[in-house]
């Protein structure tokens, strides 16, 4: 898992760490105070971004990170996901989603992303997630 502490307004990180496994300590030493965006980032998965504001004493943020198209967050991307992902588009107060949905690369998330999960959890090769 990559994780960067980007500077507030900043594109580039200013710090980062590499930890291996699922469930792993983190730290960045001498973070200067300020507002930061974490972010974590592991291959097949979706990236995850927290603001972290750091003063004086140590911040605790722990991290979740979600396969690439499991929306509905219960660590598998199978139909379920797809199925939630077509709730989302009608009532995205009830069914919200974890990751940016927008599986088939084009414009925002829609009903078209949601028959493309479909496919790609047939298809895994011939659909693959953007």
């Amino acid at each position: 898992v990559t994780l960067q502490l980007i500077p507030d307004g900043l594109p580039e990180p200013a710090y980062d760490t590499v930890v291996k496994g699922n469930a792993s300590a983190y730290s960045f030493e001498s973070v200067a105070p300020g507002t930061y965006m974490l972010k974590a980032s592991k291959a097949g998965h979706a990236t995850s971004e927290y603001t972290v504001i750091v003063g004086d004493s140590d911040v605790l943020q722990d991290v979740k990170l979600y396969l690439r198209g499991g929306v509905n967050s219960d660590g598998v991307v199978d139909m379920d996901d797809a199925i939630h992902l077509l709730f989302y588009c009608s009532f995205p107060d009830e069914y919200p989603i974890n990751q940016d949905g927008n599986f088939d690369g084009v414009g925002g998330v829609d009903m078209d992303d949601a028959i493309y999960l479909l496919f790609y959890c047939s298809f895994p090769d011939e659909y693959p997630l953007h």
